[in-house]
């Protein structure tokens, strides 16, 4: 059986809405084999998705590409939420997957062809952590049209915010550049936050203060300003639709019903 099979057999019109909207996932979960479930796949320190995540944090920290604090903190996001990891484990680069339970449920399902599609941990993928998965129920639920390419430019913004917050930094200034000259606003993703009525985790000024041309670009309030995005998009936030539809992830005419 394939996840494919188990789609159309247990949520035959999901199945049809993701052919229709992400065909090229829905290609990947033809080719993606449900294996038999494992009682050892339920230990927390055997799950592959959660061990490929901290491999590749460790060897983020030993190139220099995030700095320890970093580094500790997404590895204490991960290690947190252990236990709710263990409904299915994916194995992306066999494009295998395990369910504990006969019928998963479509979310379970849905969030596992994710990772084996777009060959990503849960700190890039997991709407838990703030990840692209997000990106992909919108589209999914039809709430705004998006596709597998802009799912994967928003999974690389995520990666070069721990990576190098500057660079993505520079990349969220220069796609959302018509947004702050028109609106008067410092570029710089706090003063963007601010905008939109979000207030930054570090500090906070006022949008035209150009004291915000002084506060450091971290990994931390990058990723804040793209989750911040992502969450307010799923409940139509006026200000985070313009800078999604700016950033390139969604397109410009909402979807209707």
């Amino acid at each position: 059986m394939t996840i494919w099979t188990l789609l159309v057999a247990e949520y035959p019109a999901d199945a049809k809405k993701l052919k229709e909207r992400f065909p090229d996932m829905a290609k990947t979960a033809e080719e993606t084999v449900v294996v038999p479930w494992d009682p050892s796949y339920a230990i927390a320190d055997r799950n592959p998705e959660v061990i490929m995540e901290l491999e590749r944090l460790e060897k983020l920290l030993e190139m220099g590409d995030i700095d320890e604090e970093t580094y500790n903190n997404l590895r204490r996001k991960l290690t947190k939420n252990y236990a709710s990891l263990t409904l299915a484990i994916a194995f992306p680069q066999e494009k295998k997957v395990a369910f504990r339970k006969q019928r998963p449920s479509l979310r379970t399902v849905l969030h596992e062809l994710g990772h084996i599609h777009f060959k990503v941990g849960d700190l890039l993928w997991s709407s838990m952590y703030g990840g692209a998965e997000i990106l992909f129920w919108i589209g999914f639920e039809n709430v705004f049209k998006t596709t597998e390419k802009q799912i994967q430019d928003c999974i690389a913004l995520i990666d070069a915010a721990f990576r190098d917050p500057e660079s993505a930094h520079s990349i969220i200034i220069e796609r959302l550049r018509p947004v702050w000259e028109q609106h008067g606003l410092v570029p710089h993703v706090g003063a963007l936050l601010v905008a939109a009525g979000t207030i930054p985790d570090t500090v906070f000024y006022s949008i035209e203060d150009p004291t915000w041309q002084e506060v450091p670009i971290t990994a931390q309030l990058v990723s804040q300003f793209i989750t911040n995005v992502l969450d307010g998009l799923r409940f139509k936030e006026p200000w985070f639709v313009m800078y999604a539809k700016h950033l390139g992830w969604i397109e410009d005419s909402e979807v209707e019903g």
